[in-house]
């Protein structure tokens, strides 16, 4: 068997026809490598890295980042990314696993007779208990697996992550690139890339494939069949490619793959530009909308109440009339109409909403007859208040991309029965004027409202309201890397709260809206719609087990300048 074939065995995913005949050309080079942006792991306040202390060794020992994992007698070389995250080369199939039960993971420091390549037996693991992913790098003709392992290994000195890329990939004069010889004890095998006119890569033999722009080629010369390739800087050595018989496989095209199938890797998600500003007009999004009530009242006015310290969690009533936008939707639970969620008011028949509101835990659109749309409501307890308009939908328009798990593009429209009556207590509110990149609004304060559970995990009897700063994506990201980057998808949504003083929103809010309020124009402006956040179970008074929010922590709120051209595209 030629050593050519044998290469397109350890890097094909599928059969061997893929593979073209010798001589073929590398479709992109180094020299049109685009450039991508400098991932954003910070797991300290430091430095940029995936992990802890990671990348750490002392030159002439194994470094401690080396794992063996032996599936069917198969010896797989593996690099340890953090203390659940291996990465293998090449597939793990299900057929590895046919005749084992289980799998020996070797590394850290060998202590006993039972090691491999010096190092030390580490755990058996039951095959059915292996979480593995294959990612594609090179198409079909190359691929690594992540292995999730649970619990987590315990990491010593001698068993310590290697750091995943934490720059562009771009590839310049001062960056050199490694592997380590057999011993594993010295990385003195140097890999410099190459740009050839034609893309041929000279040292792979009868074996060159077209490897759809995923790879590119290396003066590097081995006679083994692969190898994970490093990057020292700074004294810490950077996972960035692998290579073999010649051939140079970037893993940068995959580093977020690689973070969203491990276990305990974070990495920010990617900030795509805004949406180009949408202008109303003078006169704003609909005739007279955003305007507060000008009501007297004989306890309590606008200024006075302002002044207050403004919490949802830990209770602030609201004024009544301040926000004639804000709806409680409603079901009725013995007898009573309870509330679960808010929405607010954009024109005489439309609401605004999260789409969980109104899809039930099968994505299946609730029906209309069982929500209640109660706007002008104060104060809940009450059976009756002059002020309030009820109504039911006529229809529930939820945006196309949401997806229930994770709630990506939260977001749903409510086409009323019949109009409402427009007064001081039911107005709508304008939808989005101004600039629409969200760094236009970081550390500025908006006002939310709503009937969620307050500090006592009760539901409140008025309508309370809190003014919550806005930050930016990297700070959210940062306060809560592993949540954050999940359910974090900027432009989508962005995060607001004020953890410190523990105020935010919580479970009943979902739905309401996040404003603005302009002196200028004295208009209210809405840029959000509360979405998600992070939860915990309690117990309220009544020594209740119940689901509340995590006050400490930022909310997720949908970015409705987003969404304007499908929100226009639909309201009525």
């Amino acid at each position: 068997m030629k050593r050519s074939y044998m290469w397109i065995c350890l890097l094909t995913i599928s059969s061997a026809s893929a593979c073209f005949p010798r001589n073929c050309m590398v479709k992109r080079h180094i020299g049109n490598e685009k450039s991508a942006p400098t991932p954003v792991f910070r797991t300290n306040q430091e430095e940029n890295l995936s992990f802890g202390n990671c990348g750490n060794w002392f030159e002439g020992q194994t470094p401690p980042w080396v794992v063996y994992v032996v599936i069917n007698g198969k010896i797989n070389e593996g690099v340890l990314l953090s203390a659940q995250t291996i990465v293998l080369l090449g597939q793990t199939k299900s057929s590895d696993f046919d005749n084992e039960k289980e799998i020996a993971i070797f590394g850290g420091e060998c202590l006993n007779i039972n090691c491999f390549k010096d190092r030390g037996f580490l755990r058996l693991v039951n095959t059915e208990d292996a979480n593995f992913k294959v990612i594609p790098v090179a198409s079909i003709f190359f691929a690594i697996t992540i292995w999730t392992v649970e619990p987590k290994l315990h990491l010593t000195p001698n068993l310590q992550p290697v750091c995943l890329w934490n720059r562009q990939n771009q590839f310049d004069s001062t960056q050199q690139f490694y592997y380590y010889d057999s011993n594993m004890t010295l990385p003195n095998r140097t890999v410099e890339l190459v740009n050839l006119p034609g893309g041929i890569c000279p040292n792979a033999g009868n074996a060159e494939c077209y490897l759809y722009g995923k790879a590119s080629c290396s003066s590097t010369q081995t006679e083994d069949s692969e190898h994970f390739v490093y990057h020292t800087k700074g004294g810490r050595s950077f996972l960035r490619a692998a290579v073999a018989y010649g051939v140079w496989i970037d893993f940068t095209p995959v580093i977020r793959s690689i973070v969203s199938a491990s276990a305990d890797l974070a990495m920010m998600p990617e900030i795509p530009n805004a949406k180009p500003f949408k202008n109303f007009g003078t006169a704003e999004s609909f005739p007279h909308c955003g305007f507060r009530a000008r009501i007297r009242h004989r306890r309590q006015n606008d200024k006075s109440a302002d002044a207050r310290n403004p919490l949802i969690t830990n209770g602030q009533q609201s004024v009544k009339g301040q926000h004639p936008w804000h709806a409680s939707l409603a079901e009725t639970k013995f007898s009573k109409k309870v509330n679960f969620c808010g929405a607010t008011l954009l024109s005489s028949k439309t609401l605004v909403t999260a789409a969980h509101c109104v899809v039930d835990d099968f994505s299946n659109i609730r029906s209309t007859r069982r929500i209640y749309i109660i706007l002008g409501m104060h104060q809940s307890s009450k059976k009756y208040e002059e002020t309030r308009q009820i109504f039911q939908a006529s229809t529930f328009v939820v945006h196309p991309d949401y997806v229930f798990r994770g709630n990506r593009n939260d977001l749903a429209l409510i086409i009323l029965d019949r109009e409402v009556q427009i007064n001081n207590y039911v107005r709508p509110i304008c939808l989005w004027n101004y600039n629409h990149d969200l760094a236009h609004i970081v550390n500025y304060k908006a006002t939310v409202v709503g009937w969620g559970l307050n500090q006592c995990h009760q539901q409140p009897d008025a309508l309370q309201k809190a003014e919550i700063k806005i930050v930016s994506y990297q700070n959210c990201y940062e306060s809560s890397r592993l949540f954050f980057s999940e359910n974090l998808h900027p432009r989508e949504n962005f995060c607001a709260g004020n953890p410190e003083n523990q105020v935010g929103v919580c479970l009943g809010d979902s739905g309401g809206g996040l404003a603005f309020y302009d002196y200028q124009k004295d208009r209210y402006f809405l840029r959000g719609i509360v979405s998600s956040g992070r939860n915990k179970s309690v117990k309220n008074a009544e020594g209740q087990e119940v689901w509340t929010c995590k006050p400490n922590h930022f909310n997720l709120f949908t970015d409705l300048t987003n969404y304007l051209d499908w929100i226009l595209a639909n309201w009525v």
